[in-house]
């Protein structure tokens, strides 16, 4: 349907069917398809807005569920790290930023927890009631080695610690 003459809508309808009734002129079609073009643009631009926003809330989410299970392995005691480690393995993480939270942060509790069994292990071996008769030197060693691990994996815990808080902060509310 054809707007009426001297309707403000009618400068707008671009089409052969208005252009064969003589209803636009040149400037008409001029303007029609200015508009057109600004609401085309106005509406791809909230599109994208609305996609980015989405992206944006989505990967937020990613990285507050990884930080979360980093979290929970960092204030977890020593004998329940094992568990807390396995739940941020299992914890989704697709977009960049959540992968390299996550697999940083598995590399360096990973370490952490493997010299903190080493410790239990010489706790336990040098235990009064462990019935082994000379157990000093194997403690002895299991401690240094364990106690240089623990020295090395301290930087990696750092930078996980580090780069939670910067993706915290880059994925905070906006």
């Amino acid at each position: 349907m054809i707007p009426p003459r001297g309707s403000p809508l009618r400068a707008t309808v671009p089409g052969a069917a208005a252009r064969a009734a003589g209803a636009l002129t040149a400037g008409a079609l001029a303007a029609g398809a200015l508009t057109a073009g600004v609401l085309t643009a106005g509406a791809l631009t909230a599109g994208v807005l609305t996609a980015c926003s989405s992206r944006d809330a989505a990967a937020r989410a990613e990285v507050e569920r990884v930080s979360r299970a980093v979290e929970l392995v960092r204030e977890a005691s020593n004998d329940d790290k094992p568990a807390a480690l396995a739940a941020l393995e299992q914890t989704p993480a697709a977009t960049p930023d959540a992968v390299q939270l996550k697999q940083r942060c598995l590399a360096a509790y990973r370490r952490y927890t493997s010299a903190i069994g080493a410790l239990a292990v010489v706790r336990r071996a040098v235990a009064p009631d462990a019935g082994v008769g000379d157990a000093g030197a194997t403690a002895a060693a299991l401690v240094t080695g364990a106690e240089l691990e623990l020295r090395a994996v301290a930087p990696d815990v750092a930078r996980c610690s580090a780069l939670e808080g910067e993706l915290r902060r880059k994925h905070a509310a906006r």
